[in-house]
């Protein structure tokens, strides 16, 4: 049977739904829109401060992600880094394993790290656990206060 209302011989709840399918889209075209641009602002913030931005894995104390300008201090690239173990890293600077260990037992927690008499950072770490509460990743942000 026809309706009436619809030349078309859909329901309006069929028509509703239709028209409420493609306004969901457009909001999510728009949110993934602005997640972009977020995501772009942030690479642009990382590239142009002296910071660092990482995240490391909990069971095999690697480096899983890096990014940020603090690295030219380093003298390192991100791609070098990625999967090394942290403690081999820093094993030539005792306050270095030092703050590593502690952010390793689990902790979050802020604290200064003095890199050489010319270049100190303050540096956070915050552990992510899974949904048994076990860590997963330690997440890091180092900033140049040199």
């Amino acid at each position: 049977m026809l309706n009436k209302g619809n030349m078309n011989g859909f329901s309006d709840g069929f028509t509703e739904s239709l028209e409420r399918m493609a306004r969901l889209e457009h909001e999510n075209y728009i949110l993934n829109v602005q997640i972009q641009a977020k995501d772009e602002m942030l690479q642009l913030f990382y590239q142009e401060q002296s910071i660092l931005f990482f995240s490391l894995n909990y069971e095999t104390q690697t480096v899983e992600y890096i990014v940020g300008a603090g690295l030219e201090r380093f003298n390192e690239r991100p791609v070098n880094l990625l999967g090394k173990s942290v403690f081999e890293l820093a094993k030539q600077n005792e306050e270095a394993v030092s703050i590593l260990n502690k952010a390793f037992q689990g902790d979050e927690f802020q604290t200064h790290f003095q890199l050489s008499p010319e270049v100190t950072y303050k540096v956070s770490f915050r552990p992510e656990r899974d949904k048994e509460n076990h860590i997963i990743r330690i997440f890091g942000l180092a900033i140049d206060l040199s």
